[in-house]
């Protein structure tokens, strides 16, 4: 249907009327739920930004439908030219819409200003629906190809599954490795100067590190006491087992800037980029340059890296497609038990951090994880961190009292390198795939290198899929509570 508009005296009321008029409109559409999520925020964000500067009951008009034969929700009004999308307060949610091609567009023509976004093509259906679809065509391929002579499968799998299999993982780790390094060196960049991270971000940085680092250990452990591992000799030998665990740690430094982002290896990117951010942080002259340079190089990989990941249910359809055809798919049956032992550590793991806060801020907890559901639940329902980033500023700042300077900084950069829950779903995966394909590990393996094998890489797509909404959830919650809890010790420290 085409623009259908309504008038409204802009103020609070009016901005959550429009809002929920835009959730119903986005839902009946079709459109991908987290991505409706982000153009609702990002709505409320810019009718509020017009309300500063206007003024409440500023009368405005509201329309929502097709617009060039694509879905769009729109804000008119007149008077001066205001751009609200424009500005040094830009948000990381909007951030997010520009990657994602759903970013807001302003224009000014004769005395009326225009604020919209649209949506690329039609009714986006989610991931999820595409990933279901790849394992019913796999399965319906996989179980028909059985018919097949043998030769003929594994000829099908020489010249085409594999070659396609492994140009999907060239194109992940070729985007993936330079956007982790982009996405943190701008996280480094945000917090504005190196005296505010000398400040603010070493001891933020350094705590959720220890309790990642905490976490990993607790996680491997725990999966450990339920899983028939095979150790190594060197996990017996202690000289060669400090030996790795010596490599493993002075590996971190890279002894190129090249070859970290070529082999994808993670830990030295993020070296990399940690530094380079602190060092552009110390050129005052040119600082706001760098970060705008920095930022719009995030996007652009950010963009490239989601591409890539688009093509996960063509991955996934090949390597159930192989599974099938090996015989080897009713390995699949055996995820029953990583889920089970993610799920209890998790929730071990938000108990323990939950009472450590509340005994250290004498907060209940019963009131602390009311103050966190509202976040906690937008991020589990769109398994989208970035969603609930806008409700997680406001309730830390108004229901917790974290100072707003401190929460700048602390989200964006927690939001980057603080992943809890999925941590653990990795330690717990990768100690579940050693026991499936019976691999010899050492301690050194176990709390550093935990390699998935290729012939795994199904089952731990299909783990990913099935945790992705309780890992964003866990994340983002575990991430309020420890901001609250730094955020608490500074001000009390004060």
């Amino acid at each position: 249907m085409p623009l259908q508009w309504k008038s409204y005296e802009l103020n609070e009321q009016a901005v959550d009327d429009i809002s929920e008029s835009i959730g119903r409109f986005l839902d009946n559409e079709g459109i991908e739920r987290r991505n409706a999520v982000r153009i609702r925020l990002t709505m409320e964000e810019l009718m509020l930004r017009i309300i500063d500067a206007k003024g409440n009951a500023f009368p405005v008009s509201f329309g929502m439908g097709k617009q060039y034969g694509k879905h769009a929700v729109c804000l008119k009004y007149e008077g001066e030219a205001f751009d609200p999308t424009s500005g040094d307060d830009e948000n990381w949610n909007e951030r997010i819409l520009v990657s994602l091609g759903l970013s807001p567009d302003w224009r000014y023509r004769k005395k009326n200003n225009t604020v919209s976004i649209r949506i690329s093509g039609a009714s986006g259906q989610s991931a999820l629906f595409y990933i279901f679809a790849a394992v019913l065509a796999a399965l319906l391929f996989g179980f028909g190809g059985r018919f097949l002579e043998p030769s003929v499968r594994e000829e099908i799998d020489t010249i085409l599954l594999t070659p396609m299999m492994g140009g999907f993982l060239g194109l992940l780790n070729t985007f993936a490795g330079i956007m982790i390094g982009f996405t943190i060196c701008s996280g480094v960049l945000g917090v504005g100067d190196s005296e505010s991270l000398g400040k603010i971000g070493k001891g933020l940085v350094l705590r959720l590190f220890l309790i990642s680092l905490s976490i990993a250990a607790f996680s491997l452990l725990f999966a450990s006491l339920f899983m028939d591992l095979s150790f190594s000799a060197a996990s017996v030998s202690g000289i060669s087992e400090l030996d790795d665990i010596s490599k493993m740690i002075f590996g971190i430094l890279p002894s190129d800037p090249v070859s970290p982002f070529l082999n994808c290896n993670t830990m030295q990117i993020i070296v990399i980029s940690l530094f380079t951010g602190i060092a552009m942080l110390t050129m005052d002259a040119n600082g706001s340059t760098l970060r705008r340079l920095v930022e719009e190089c995030t996007t652009v990989t950010q963009m490239l890296t989601s591409s890539v990941c688009k093509l996960v249910p063509g991955f996934v359809f090949i390597a159930l497609l192989r599974q099938i055809w090996s015989g080897a798919a009713a390995k699949l049956l055996t995820l029953w038990k990583p889920l089970a032992l993610i799920c209890a550590a998790v929730l071990i793991i938000t108990a323990f951090l939950l009472l450590f806060t509340a005994l250290k801020t004498r907060k209940s907890p019963v009131f602390l994880l009311k103050c966190l559901m509202p976040p906690f639940l937008v991020a589990f329902t769109t398994a989208s961190s970035m969603s609930a980033f806008s409700v997680s500023m406001e309730i830390c700042e108004k229901k917790l009292g974290v100072k707003r300077s401190f929460l700048e900084f602390a989200l964006p950069v927690g939001s980057v390198i603080f992943k809890p829950a999925s941590l653990c779903m990795l330690c717990v995966l990768s100690c579940s795939m050693a026991d499936i394909f019976e691999l010899n590990v050492s301690l050194s393996w176990l709390f550093a290198q935990l390699n998935i094998p290729t012939e795994a890489l199904l089952l731990a797509a299909a783990m990913d899929v099935v945790t992705d909404f309780w890992d964003t959830g866990f994340n983002v919650l575990l991430l309020n509570l420890e901001i609250f809890r730094e955020g608490y010790t500074v001000m009390n420290e004060r």
